[in-house]
Order: structure tokens, then C-alpha cells, then sequence
């Protein structure tokens, strides 16, 4: 029993990588690439988490090590500014993408509040709760515990994405073909060079192997934790290609209509 909880506590600063990656630009890179080109484009999505693989590894190999993160290198051994313009871009990123999350969260918790009561609870007093929420575990001070809370999230997330690829699973045919490399001609109002950017811009994003050597640190590994950290970051990337996976696979009935019209 301890085994698997201590295996399971290891996979954590993974399954935080994982839900730090996956928001709305994820689900909006890959539905859209289901909806226009069905599994066509799957091989973007392998060869993006392949490369996220190799470089959260990579740089979490680099923490154990030295023991040190990579802002606190980039201060020490190039220079201080290009650290504060990290800080300065990963700040405005999350901000951005915090941003779209509650707006979504928000307005699912209230069209899901009008089936109990009437009316619905208001969108803003949604985002207020869950404002208050996570600052509340922030003010905790504690990584582990977030990380432990989001992992529960991030599982029935994962879950729900799962199911919904099992029911709506394409032919194994077409996610076969989709793993072999091509970029498809769909006519001039369509564009699948952009699709592709922004699927890997979504997945192989600098900020994740940033924040990668933060979570090292904080867990507390060293060059003896080698082999968990080598898990942690196979087991984020592959959580990464079934989420996003399942999410083009969850489009591509959209496709599949506009072909037969």
C-alpha cells in the first residue's frame, strides 16, 4: 500500500505539468484540427508530445543535477534580465489563459445551476467562488497540496475525455493513417499549416519546461530520484497525447458531416 502511494505522490509534478498544458488553447487546436481534417493531423499531435517528452526530461534532468531551476540559472549565468523576461511571459501567459478558463468554467456552472434552481447562479459570483478557491489554496503555502487537488481534477478530466473518446471513437483505421506524416489540400479557405503551429505551439510551449524545473525542485529530487523523474515525465507526455487525442477524435463527427454534404 505504501509502494503505490509513494509511485503515485512520484507521478504528481507530471500530472500538474499535464493540467498546466491542457486548457483552452489545447481544446481549441485540437477540436478544430478533428473538425477540418479528422484524424488526418495525429501525427502533429505525437511528434509535438515526443518533443515535450524529450525537453521536460531534459531540463528536469538538468534540476537534478545542479540543483537549480532554470530561472535561477538563467539569472546566475547569463544574465538577471532575461530571467525577469521569463517571469514577465509566463505571468502574462497564465493570466491569459486563467482568464479564458473562468470565463468557460463560469458559464458551464451556470447553465448547469439552471437545472436546480431557477434562474441559474450568476457567471460572476461562479468565478468569484472559484477565485476565492483557488486563492484559498494558494494561501496555504503548500505545492504538494495544490498539486494533490489538481491531480483529482486532472484525473476526472482525463476520465470524462476517455469515455468520450470511447463512444465516439473513429474508425482504427483513420487514426492509423493519421500517424503517418502529411499535410492535406482541403481547397484555399482552409489553411492546415496554421493548424499544425498552433497545435505544436499549444503542446511544446517554453513555459512547461520552466515551470518543470520548479516542480523538481520543490519535490525535492536528486540524481538518486533519476528513474521517477524519467516516469513522471513519460507518464505527463502520454497523458498529454490521450487527452489530446480524444479531443480531436470528439470533432471529428464534424468532419465526417461536412464530407457527406
Amino acid at each position: 500500500m505504501n509502494n503505490m502511494k509513494m509511485f503515485f505522490k512520484s507521478l504528481l509534478p507530471g500530472i500538474f505539468l499535464f493540467g498546466f498544458t491542457v486548457g483552452t488553447g489545447s481544446v481549441t487546436a485540437m477540436a478544430k484540427a478533428g473538425a477540418d481534417y479528422g484524424m488526418s493531423l495525429l501525427w502533429t499531435i505525437f511528434i509535438s508530445c515526443a518533443i515535450t517528452y524529450f525537453l521536460i526530461n531534459l531540463f528536469g534532468k538538468f534540476t537534478l543535477v545542479t540543483g537549480q531551476t532554470a530561472l535561477l540559472s538563467f539569472k546566475k549565468h547569463i544574465h538577471p534580465t532575461v530571467a525577469i523576461l521569463f517571469i514577465v511571459a509566463l505571468t502574462t501567459q497564465i493570466c491569459g489563459s486563467v482568464i479564458g478558463v473562468m470565463g468557460i468554467l463560469a458559464d458551464v456552472c451556470y447553465e448547469w445551476s439552471k437545472n436546480f434552481i431557477g434562474g441559474g447562479i450568476s457567471p460572476v459570483i461562479c468565478a468569484l467562488f472559484f477565485i476565492s478557491f483557488v486563492y484559498a489554496i494558494f494561501l496555504i503555502g503548500k505545492t504538494d497540496v495544490f498539486e494533490k487537488i489538481l491531480a483529482i481534477f486532472v484525473g476526472i478530466m482525463s476520465i470524462c475525455f476517455l469515455i468520450n473518446f470511447i463512444i465516439l471513437m473513429p474508425p482504427a483505421m483513420d487514426i492509423l493513417k493519421g500517424m503517418v506524416p502529411n499535410v492535406p489540400d482541403t481547397g484555399s479557405d482552409k489553411n492546415a499549416f496554421l493548424v499544425i503551429a498552433s497545435m505544436v505551439g499549444t503542446t511544446v510551449f517554453s513555459g512547461l519546461f520552466i515551470l518543470r524545473t520548479i516542480l523538481v525542485k520543490e519535490a525535492g529530487w536528486t540524481i538518486a530520484d533519476l528513474k521517477a523523474q524519467n516516469r513522471d515525465a513519460f507518464f505527463s507526455a502520454f497523458l498529454m497525447f490521450i487527452v489530446s487525442t480524444s479531443i480531436m477524435a470528439a470533432a471529428v463527427d464534424l468532419y465526417l458531416l461536412r464530407a457527406l454534404h
